[in-house]
């Protein structure tokens, strides 16, 4: 058996294995960090926060929910930053964990390669030196 296609069958167990056993808080964290990620999501928030300053800031309004400086503005910035970066941070160490169970895989096949190409090395020299005698 081809040994490419076992090592990716032992990751396919190991994806697997990490979703069956992710609790409601890891999935909303992996889901935030999907979306926050994004250029979508960047995009829509720039968009937002351009709307907010254009509607507060024209002088039709007599009374703005938020005139400049744009407090209330800030606050929910502060507020969004202050959930959103520890919700990123568990979905990177959820994915920085399972990138370590990878590699740990990857150093145990390599490590079986080479003694197995060692192997295989002191099998050719013994042949070369028994056909040569």
């Amino acid at each position: 058996m081809d040994r490419k296609k076992v090592k990716n069958e032992i990751i396919d167990e190991i994806d697997a294995e990490f979703i069956a056993n992710e609790t409601f808080g890891e999935t909303i964290a992996d889901k935030v960090a999907e979306i926050g990620g994004s250029w979508s999501f960047i995009i829509f928030f720039f968009a937002v926060m351009i709307g907010w300053c254009a509607l507060n800031s024209f002088e039709i309004f007599v009374h703005p929910i938020d005139p400049f400086p744009y407090s209330f503005l800030n606050l929910f910035l502060s507020c969004v930053a202050a959930i959103q970066c520890p919700i990123i941070m568990m979905s990177n160490n959820r994915s920085s964990e399972r990138d370590r169970i990878k590699a740990n895989l990857d150093l145990t096949i390599d490590s079986k390669n080479e003694i197995e190409i060692k192997k295989l090395h002191d099998k050719v020299d013994h042949l070369i030196k028994r056909t040569s005698e």
